[in-house]
């Protein structure tokens, strides 16, 4: 019916069991966000963008239904598909280059509840317009 579910995770909007359930029926998002502001940067429960997906990585979504839910569906969503959301030719060329770390990590919901996962998603590079506009400093060497 064209509505979109946006996770809009943020300070006071995320629960794990909610979370959980949803998709424990089969209803996943189809827009992840990270609804940030100046309150909720870098502040558990929410850090960043990467955590979020890295949240739903451990919930059970595949890296392709996750790269999705950040990349096409919003840009489809806002009337910009083939300039955003995309490295077709002709696109705006933003990419981030993203590590998938293995380990332990704890994640928090809004409530404070805990889960375990085993993938984190760390931001390496972003490039904007085609330009380096970001770079993990000990990455830079390899750029």
């Amino acid at each position: 019916r064209g509505v979109l579910f946006d996770v809009a995770h943020g300070g006071g909007n995320f629960s794990f069991d909610i979370a959980e359930r949803a998709m424990g029926e089969g209803f996943f998002p189809d827009i992840i966000s990270s609804d940030m502001t100046i309150q909720t940067w870098n502040r558990q429960p929410l850090c960043s963008l990467t955590q979020v997906m890295s949240k739903f990585l451990m919930l059970g979504m595949t890296m392709p239904e996750i790269i999705r839910a950040v990349t096409a569906t919003p840009a489809r969503a806002l009337n910009m598909s083939g300039r955003v959301g995309t490295l077709a030719p002709g696109a705006c060329g933003d990419v981030t280059l993203l590590s998938l770390e293995r380990g332990e990590f704890d994640f928090v919901d809004v409530l404070g509840k805990h889960r375990r996962g085993e993938t984190l998603l760390v931001p390496k590079a972003t490039f904007a317009n085609g330009m380096l506009v970001y770079r993990e400093p000990v990455f830079a060497a390899a750029l």
